[in-house]
């Protein structure tokens, strides 16, 4: 922080102010290129999700037997076979509600372990969450059209890459715009 009294020379002041002028415009230069990155990875998932949804559409036209595939056809026993946690690893800073976001994927447990299992021996608790996860096309039978395969992988990309990648931008943007907003404020007091 500067403090400026009557002993600080005019000539000092000005080169602070450049500096903190040309700190402002390399900090609204990387967000602009963080804007621009933020937009490219919403337009990723957009095409990712909309040809999802239309390799989905395509295979309920073209099933045989008139198939329906979806949410509302199949039963409640159904998991996930991905799922994503957000995760603040550190504290925000000075009251900001900015923090570190870290996305981790994980499998899920099988869904017949619950806290009555957990007492049993860490052999056989690790041997029960090792256990693969039923690909979920399965449940549709064994020869399900290409194009609901093309789904699934669509979504896989939407959820694995896409969302991650744009919850780590989103963080790094709004930390960005503390600091932008610091540094502009530091560029008022010296007038």
């Amino acid at each position: 922080m500067v403090l400026l009294n009557s002993a600080v020379d005019p000539g000092d002041s000005l080169r602070v102010k450049e500096s903190l002028m040309n700190t402002l415009d390399d900090l609204l230069e990387e967000y602009l290129n963080l804007v621009h990155q933020y937009h490219a990875q919403q337009q990723s998932l957009t095409n990712d999700l909309s040809s999802g949804y239309f390799s989905l559409a395509q295979a309920n036209f073209s099933s045989p037997n008139r198939i329906r595939y979806g949410q509302d056809f199949y039963d409640d026993r159904m998991q996930a076979s991905i799922t994503l946690n957000f995760d603040s690893n550190s504290m925000p800073s000075q009251g900001s509600e900015n923090a570190t976001v870290s996305v981790s994927v994980h499998q899920p447990i099988p869904r017949s372990m619950d806290m009555r299992d957990a007492k049993l021996s860490d052999a056989k608790t690790e041997q029960e969450m090792e256990a693969p996860v039923i690909d979920p096309l399965r449940w549709f039978g064994i020869l399900v059209p290409s194009t609901l395969r093309a789904s699934q992988s669509s979504f896989k990309k939407a959820v694995t890459e896409r969302v991650p990648s744009l919850v780590n931008v989103s963080s790094e943007m709004k930390e960005l715009e503390v600091e932008i907003r610091r540094t502009r404020k530091k560029i008022r007091k010296l007038g």
